[in-house]
């Protein structure tokens, strides 16, 4: 999650996540500092959102 998105504020989004535990799921969120809803920084760089996505399927033994 872009932690500075207009698009679609983070608290709406966290307090949606929050029922979807609440119902048994079980996620991981991530959060990046200064990134708007295209996960891009306010310099215009993108954040490593698929190093991290990347990692975590490996983690999670969906992706080799």
């Amino acid at each position: 999650l872009g932690a500075d998105d207009e698009s679609i504020p983070i608290r709406q989004t966290l307090r949606n996540l929050e029922r979807v535990v609440a119902g048994g799921a079980t996620i991981t969120v991530k959060t990046y500092a200064g990134a708007n809803h295209g996960l891009a920084g306010g310099d215009g760089r993108t954040v490593p959102y698929w190093d991290d996505t990347i990692r975590w399927l490996r983690t999670e033994r969906i992706l080799q």
